[in-house]
Formats: C-alpha cells, structure tokens, sequence
C-alpha cells in the first residue's frame, strides 16, 4: 500500500521547517508586543492616579506625559 518513503522528499522537509520557523516567529513577535505594550500604560496609569489623588499639579503632569511618551518613542 505505502511503498517505503518515495512519496516523501525535500518538499514536506521544507514545509515543516516553514511551520517551526512561523510558530517561533509568532511566538516571539507576541511575546514581545506583550512586553511593550505592558510598560507604558503601567506607567501612564500610575501617573493618572496621583493626579487624580492630587499629588500632582496639571504642569506636573503634562511635564511627566511628555516624558513617558518621548521614552516610549525612543525605545520603539
């Protein structure tokens, strides 16, 4: 019925290096837009809080925005 390994070659080797090489690739790509994604509104969200508690006056906080987003541009 199946006579040995002819119907098998190089193409399905490829095809099978192509899917690893996707999965990693997903995988990371994932793994880091998670990791950017988290640290800036991490640090928005703080900065929000303490002008909403009123720790912070409204050029301190527009001050300390800027700072966080030109950072967050410079990393990306």
């Amino acid at each position: 019925m199946w006579h040995g390994t002819e119907y098998m070659g190089w193409g399905w080797i490829g095809l099978g290096v192509l899917h690893v090489a996707v999965f990693w690739g997903v995988i990371l790509l994932g793994f880091a837009a998670i990791l950017s994604w988290r640290r800036e509104p991490r640090a928005m969200d703080i900065l929000k809080e303490r002008y909403a508690n009123g720790e912070l006056t409204h050029e301190q906080f527009e001050r300390l925005k800027r700072e966080i987003t030109d950072s967050a541009t410079v990393t990306k």
